[in-house]
């Protein structure tokens, strides 16, 4: 972490979705649903951080975190998408003008899924 200039990484609600140091939680703009061993829900968080290097942390922390890479679109507003066998995660990044907005939405999967499209 310490290459690309960010503080080291911090795990807010989720607890297998890390996020640099250098965004910090909108606390008018999350929802986070939360049981014993399970959240989901959305963070928005915002900082003066380059998209591309938030783009890399992603890519980089999520394969960490055992989080599979799906796909992902990339322009002013990047969207990346993530999945694991009970859950899936799609991260929203978007350059403003003075910052950089990320939401992270993370959301169960229902079991039934296997025999449908993944």
């Amino acid at each position: 972490m310490q290459d690309m200039g960010l503080a080291p990484p911090v795990y807010y609600d989720f607890g297998d979705v890390r996020v640099p140091d250098e965004l910090k939680v909108d606390n008018n703009a999350w929802f986070v649903y939360k049981t014993p061993g399970f959240s989901a829900g959305v963070l928005v968080l915002a900082g003066n951080v380059e998209i591309y290097s938030l783009i890399a942390f992603f890519e980089n922390s999520m394969s960490t975190d055992r989080w599979e890479f799906v796909s992902s679109f990339k322009s002013p507003r990047t969207i990346m998408i993530f999945k694991k066998p009970d859950r899936r995660c799609v991260i929203n990044i978007t350059e403003r003008k003075f910052s950089t907005l990320v939401e992270i939405w993370v959301a169960p999967t229902i079991k039934a899924e296997s025999n449908q499209i993944q």
